[in-house]
């Protein structure tokens, strides 16, 4: 699954400096019965220009399973947790504002394997 990210900022008071984004850390978080392991950390800001695979995790801990994929049918569990980060200057011009963010999921299907079922010897 990729995730395509886009924002919009609502400057209030037409006096923001920086991007509001930049101060937005996203941490994407899959979820098992084990574990929950961050798949995204970034910005909001570096994270529009990326396109994550949220279903490939390369580094998994809390089971010998590893997650890589959602099988058709499926269903699984995926947190978000945004926080504003303080970057120890004057942030105030950010007071009234608001972000809006636009996520698109977009599945990607992995190739196959065919497998004969009339020679149980190649299953």
């Amino acid at each position: 699954m990729l995730l395509d990210t886009n924002y919009t900022v609502e400057d209030a008071k037409s006096d923001n400096t920086d991007d509001f984004a930049n101060l937005i850390k996203v941490t994407i978080m899959y979820n098992t019965s084990n574990a929950t392991v961050p798949v995204v950390k970034t910005t909001l800001a570096q994270l529009k220009e990326q396109i994550p695979h949220l279903t490939v995790i390369d580094e998994f801990v809390g089971s010998t399973q590893r997650p890589d994929g959602i099988p058709p049918g499926e269903k699984e569990k995926m947190f978000v947790l945004f926080q504003f980060v303080d970057n120890t200057e004057d942030q105030y011009q950010f007071q009234g504002d608001k972000l809006q963010v636009d996520w698109t999921f977009n599945p990607k299907q992995a190739p196959g394997t065919y497998n004969d079922d009339t020679d149980p010897e190649n299953n």
